[in-house]
């Protein structure tokens, strides 16, 4: 059964992530709420394969059966064990490098020097022949 009350929810993560070794998941309540709501509105995004696929390789039984020294590796966001090791399954979640590539891309140019083209929209095909 899936837990739906927010409160419990933080609960199980407390509970999940109270081991002394791993200082790094530790986040308070308030930012613990913020976040996971809009990592649950990114997941409710995916297509159910994609979903079902990212839900059943990041589970908590999987998490727990990674050795003691991979535990470490991971950090709670911007996770570089996740990007590298992961990649095939991490690049399934929706992030806002996919949800915005043209704002990246206007971005990339103004902080290159190329403010006087702000007005560039890249097509779709050149934003993912550069990724």
């Amino acid at each position: 059964m899936k837990e739906t009350d927010p409160v419990q929810q933080w609960r199980n993560y407390q509970e999940m992530f109270a081991e002394p070794s791993q200082p790094i998941f530790v986040v308070d309540k308030t930012t613990y709420m913020k976040k996971v709501r809009v990592i649950y509105n990114l997941i409710h995004t995916m297509n159910s394969r994609h979903q079902t696929e990212y839900l059943e390789h990041f589970s908590l039984a999987n998490c727990n059966s990674l050795p003691k020294s991979q535990k470490l590796e991971h950090t709670m966001s911007h996770c570089q064990a996740c990007q590298v090791r992961l990649f095939a399954v991490q690049i399934l979640f929706p992030n806002t490098i996919k949800l915005k590539p043209q704002a990246l891309v206007q971005q990339a140019l103004v902080e290159n020097g190329n403010a006087g083209t702000h007005k560039v929209k890249p097509t779709q095909k050149a934003i993912k022949a550069g990724m």
